[in-house]
């Protein structure tokens, strides 16, 4: 996912349309995910 993937998470989350717990958890799981996506290259050296 994006930063914009992300932030449309907490826009949906804000807007009531998703719950504000749902839409705190798969944002976190979004950033956790680009989080671990960018050290891909460095845990195969």
């Amino acid at each position: 996912m994006s930063k914009r993937a992300g932030s449309g998470l907490l826009v949906l989350g804000l807007s009531g349309i998703l719950p504000p717990a749902a839409s705190s958890l798969r944002h976190n799981a979004s950033t956790l995910w680009t989080s671990i996506q960018s050290m891909n290259n460095l845990l195969q050296e």
